[in-house]
């Protein structure tokens, strides 16, 4: 990974959150406030990736700026019961990650939420007050720590004891089989690229389907058939939103390859349209 791959973040960025994001606290310094809305529009983007929502919505989730308390986007997917709680840092040389001040300060930042110290927090925060207050208190809710930067690192030992440590103290309890209720993720660079170049909502979905009563199409080549309705709910509970997210187009824009293709085959071989396309439906 090199700064072309950051160069390459930093215009999907531009081109997904352009005049959405709040840059009215941001510096008048062009350089300093392009940074802070690479860095607010890299938050958007986790949310936008991982919750299955719209760039406008996930504009509305960053609350990143002075006396954020290391939480820069947040928010609660009701579908699904999930909390994404997003710190997010842009290395515009491509080199770094987060250190052990960034992930004390965010692992504390988390945990004030969850104690509902919102006098520790911006306005931007004590706005959400009521929808936080909701992610706490729902049965059956968990909840995401996403880290998300450009920087070609990993993180260093240190911060990834320190990390693990909270999701431990967080997760214990005396039951063995009680359900994990919060988790980490960390997006790199080379994540974050993959994203921006596949164009998808989230982590690929890599399952193994058991097909009956099925057939083959010869011309062009298909198979077909019938999937038990539990595997169905098992997709669903497993893999919401991003099996239902909307398609890549949403993100590529309508001036790219992929769609020129799309537009190119209906227009020349619609025959053939459900055969090319079904996989980006």
């Amino acid at each position: 990974m090199s700064i072309l791959h950051v160069n390459q973040i930093a215009g999907a960025l531009h081109r997904m959150f352009d005049g959405l994001l709040d840059l009215a606290d941001a510096p008048p310094n062009p350089d300093e406030r392009e940074k802070c809305f690479r860095t607010r529009a890299l938050a958007a983007f986790a949310v936008a990736q991982l919750a299955g929502i719209t760039p406008p919505d996930a504009a509305t989730t960053v609350t990143d700026g002075s006396e954020d308390n290391g939480v820069d986007a947040l928010h609660y997917d009701l579908a699904t019961k999930t909390m994404y709680v997003v710190q997010s840092k842009w290395h515009g040389d491509g080199n770094g990650s987060f250190d052990r001040a960034d992930v004390l300060k965010f692992t504390k930042g988390f945990d004030d939420l969850a104690n509902l110290n919102f006098e520790r927090f911006n306005a931007k925060i004590r706005s959400k007050e009521p929808i936080i207050k909701a992610a706490f208190a729902a049965d059956q809710a968990n909840y995401v720590l996403v880290a998300i930067h450009t920087g070609a690192q990993d993180l260093a030992l240190q911060p990834k004891r320190d990390l693990e440590d909270f999701l431990n103290e967080c997760n214990e309890t005396a039951d063995p089989d009680a359900y994990v209720l919060l988790k980490a993720k960390i997006l790199k660079q080379s994540d974050v690229h993959g994203l921006v170049e596949r164009g998808t909502q989230g982590t690929p979905i890599d399952v193994e389907v058991a097909l009956f009563e099925w057939g083959e199409a010869r011309d062009p080549f298909a198979v077909y058939g019938q999937v038990a309705a539990s595997d169905v709910a098992m997709w669903w509970k497993h893999y919401y939103p991003q099996i239902v997210s909307q398609n890549i187009r949403m993100f590529l824009g309508t001036d790219t390859d992929v769609n020129a293709g799309v537009q190119s085959t209906l227009i020349s071989e619609p025959e053939h349209f459900w055969h090319f396309n079904m996989e980006l439906l």
